[in-house]
């Protein structure tokens, strides 16, 4: 048995428990709802106002996910489990994220905080669910669409791309597509969702799934161009349209949105 498996059986056994009259939770050391084909789970010391708070803004999420790929519905059944902070991340999945997705098990973990990626862990399921999990050449595709969901930052993702081309910061888009995650965090995402709005907003969705099902190697085909075209065309729009950015707080934004 993986590590990471019995881990989410360790927290799956955690959850049964007897039925409270109030609002159909169940208590004990978790507590759960069940809405619709979804589990929430949360520890049972967590207000029931903040937990419904969880949960809505949850199912707000999938149907503004869904919306964003142009899908209609969304019936996998699955299971949330809300954690305290990162540490309770660490101990638990080995890593002290904010939230982490996993389509392949139908479960998805957030922390409780004013600031959660509830969004962009719900657009992985969806997307993922819906249309597969993509190439590893499309990992920049698969965050990038989950940060553009997610709209987490201040600034638009237009801006950020704006003032990494002036500030020469942009990622090479061959790292971006080979080693996503070796990279600068907080610019290979929004580098990305930029990317990925671009392409929804000028091409549409059905080539954004085509590319999704498929891997970089028939980006040409696709698109009819090559990714690097594109990128270019982005380029020289936005330096020819948009002003020098001189009010962008770079070590604000650099702390990333969680």
């Amino acid at each position: 048995m993986s590590k990471p498996f019995f881990i989410y059986v360790v927290l799956f056994l955690l959850s049964f428990n007897y039925i409270d009259a109030q609002e159909g939770w169940m208590n004990k050391c978790n507590s759960s709802k069940v809405v619709g084909n979804y589990v929430f789970t949360f520890h049972a010391e967590l207000n029931i106002d903040d937990k419904n708070r969880y949960i809505e803004k949850s199912l707000n999420s999938i149907n503004e996910c869904l919306d964003l790929i142009g899908e209609k519905s969304f019936i996998d059944s699955i299971r949330v489990e809300f954690l305290n902070d990162r540490s309770e991340m660490k101990k638990y999945l080995g890593w002290p994220a904010s939230g982490m997705a996993y389509p392949d098990r139908k479960t998805m973990f957030c922390i409780v905080a004013e600031k959660t990626p509830i969004k962009h862990e719900w657009m992985h399921m969806v997307s993922m669910l819906k249309w597969g999990t993509p190439d590893r050449t499309l990992t920049w595709l698969n965050e990038g669409l989950a940060t553009y969901a997610d709209k987490c930052s201040i600034y638009s993702n237009e801006k950020i791309y704006q003032y990494l081309i002036q500030k020469e910061k942009l990622i090479k888009i061959d790292e971006l597509i080979n080693d996503f995650y070796n990279q600068n965090d907080v610019i290979a995402y929004f580098q990305s969702a930029y990317l990925v709005e671009y392409l929804l907003s000028h091409y549409g969705v059905y080539k954004f799934k085509l590319l999704w099902q498929s891997d970089i190697n028939q980006f040409n085909e696709i698109y009819e161009q090559p990714l690097k075209k594109v990128i270019k065309e982005i380029e020289v729009n936005l330096i020819k349209r948009s002003p020098v950015i001189n009010d962008f707080n770079w070590e604000e934004f650099e702390k990333g949105c969680y």
